[in-house]
């Protein structure tokens, strides 16, 4: 039971950073911290059990039986596929004892807070100064137009 909990938090987590996020809740509910988001209307992201070893294979079959088109299959760090269906379909993919779940795609906004001018960090440690001065010598300091101010990291170990 943990090994399939944890596997979903994995799965979940990958797609989020890739490709997902869960619609924009309505009025009154918690908004997501991490940015507005719009579904896709008819688009979908299935992901597999642990026990699925071929997800290509699987993702053409469940795609063929359920008049689906398959837009990306995902081979690493969760299997499973995106695909266009009707939701009576996504409902019924759901079923499967080869899916773990199946989430409705969506688009993620994310917000910048730029500042103008950057500001300067003194003394910088050397992976900080090599990540804004890729030329060398490095001059010992940290150039930066964003604080990280509203930033929510999601991080899976």
């Amino acid at each position: 039971m943990m090994l399939r909990t944890w596997g979903r938090v994995v799965a979940l987590g990958a797609v989020l950073l890739t490709v997902s996020a869960l619609a924009q809740p309505a009025a009154g509910e918690n908004a997501r911290p991490y940015g507005a988001s719009r579904p896709i209307e008819g688009q979908y992201i299935v992901v597999f059990n642990q026990r699925v070893t071929n997800p290509t294979a699987l993702a053409a079959q469940l795609a063929a039986q359920s008049n689906a088109q398959v837009l990306f299959t995902y081979t690493n760090s969760i299997r499973g596929f995106a695909g266009r269906m009707s939701a009576q379909a996504a409902e019924a993919l759901s079923r499967n004892p080869n899916v773990e779940f199946v989430e409705q795609d969506a688009t993620v906004s994310l917000t910048e807070n730029r500042i103008d001018p950057p500001r300067i960090q003194a003394s910088a440690t050397w992976g900080l100064d090599r990540i804004d001065q890729l030329a060398l010598p490095l001059n010992q300091q940290y150039s930066y137009r964003y604080t990280g101010a509203g930033v929510f990291a999601f991080i899976v170990d």
